[in-house]
């Protein structure tokens, strides 16, 4: 297969930190020499589409965005989700990032479309807890209005009337299964 004729090594270089990752784990994830990886970035070789494709799919970005001339728009790569209180970035793995980020992008495109249909958006207004963690949750399950069901479904429902989508991710197995082995869930605010 045939090299491209470029690839923007800076944003390929801006992926990798950003990833908290070392060159060798992308080289030895893609399968690819570590030493030529390091040529690729210092711009003496390059990489078929192939192979930018799979250090895109193992570092959470599109294709597209290693064969772009200009610097990375971090303003649209990182949202306020990716910062702490103190306006840091906190430490993500690189999975997590990745469904951070996919819930940011879903989430757009259900409020566009709420936007086109004219829906009204309930905004998050979370309530005032006070008194133990026993009442607290008391007063959780009182301001989500949950009955006796306790089904994906109805705790989907509730949380989304009070302005929480709620995303399924596909078919993760681990510690926070719940039950039903529905996958765990992703939450983002209107």
């Amino acid at each position: 297969m045939n090299q491209l004729d470029f690839i923007n090594t800076e944003r390929l270089q801006w992926s990798i930190n950003d990833a908290a990752v070392s060159v060798a784990e992308v080289a030895r994830a893609i399968g690819l020499n570590e030493q030529r990886l390091h040529e690729v970035l210092s711009g003496k070789s390059g990489l078929t589409f192939r192979q930018i494709g799979k250090v895109a799919d193992f570092l959470g970005r599109g294709v597209f965005f290693f064969l772009q001339a200009g610097d990375v728009p971090e303003e649209k790569v990182h949202s306020a989700n990716f910062r702490t209180l103190t306006n840091q970035k906190p430490y993500l793995s690189l999975t997590l990032r990745k469904l951070i980020e996919r819930i940011e992008f879903q989430r757009e495109r259900y409020l566009g479309l709420l936007e086109e249909l004219r829906e009204e958006v309930t905004l998050f207004s979370p309530p005032a807890l006070t008194g133990s963690i026993r009442n607290k949750a008391a007063q959780v399950r009182s301001w989500l209005k949950l009955g006796d069901s306790s089904s994906f479904e109805s705790y989907r429902e509730a949380l989304e009337r009070q302005g929480i989508l709620v995303f399924r991710t596909n078919g993760y197995k681990g510690k926070w299964q719940i039950p039903n082995d529905s996958p765990i869930l992703g939450f983002s605010l209107f």
